[in-house]
């Protein structure tokens, strides 16, 4: 699981294959939240469905 809890730009390049177990939350409005679903992650964003 990945927690992402800032903005910082470097984190921008987290890719799908860098994720652990499959799960990523993000706490930031910075992801694409489609990008993670459609390589199989399960993906929460604070404040999306």
């Amino acid at each position: 699981c990945v927690v992402l809890m800032t903005d910082h730009t470097e984190y921008l390049e987290i890719t799908p294959e860098m994720i652990p177990g499959g799960i990523f939350i993000c706490t930031r409005p910075v992801m694409d939240p489609e990008r993670f679903r459609a390589r199989g992650i399960t993906f929460r964003g604070v404040g999306r469905p």
